[in-house]
């Protein structure tokens, strides 16, 4: 599933009423949103998200992002998720849970 993928001209998103309880797979949601710069993922469910990778990349313009209520138990990639997110200057994954992570190749 990916959501924006390529909205180059997007530069907020509140999905606070997104309900994405069921969702296995979020590789590349916003990937080259470089315009975005405000997004509201408070109530963003990935408790059963499996794959991350590129979620982000290429998010130029994002300078702050706080994933910190992410339930991440079933994750397993996270690859390049904020590849290339050159404005990128504060990330909270304080809750992150990588246990069963295989592979976080240049997630930075």
């Amino acid at each position: 599933m990916k959501f924006f993928y390529g909205c180059s001209s997007l530069t907020s998103l509140d999905l606070s009423s997104l309900n994405t309880q069921k969702v296995k797979y979020m590789d590349a949601n916003f990937y080259k949103c470089s315009s975005l710069t405000y997004k509201n993922l408070s109530n963003f469910n990935v408790e059963n998200v499996m794959h991350l990778s590129w979620m982000f990349g290429y998010c130029s313009s994002l300078t702050s992002i706080d994933l910190s209520h992410f339930n991440t138990k079933s994750l397993l990639r996270m690859n390049e998720m904020f590849k290339y997110c050159k404005s990128l200057i504060s990330v909270n994954l304080s809750n992150f849970n990588t246990l069963k992570v295989t592979s976080m190749n240049y997630t930075f």
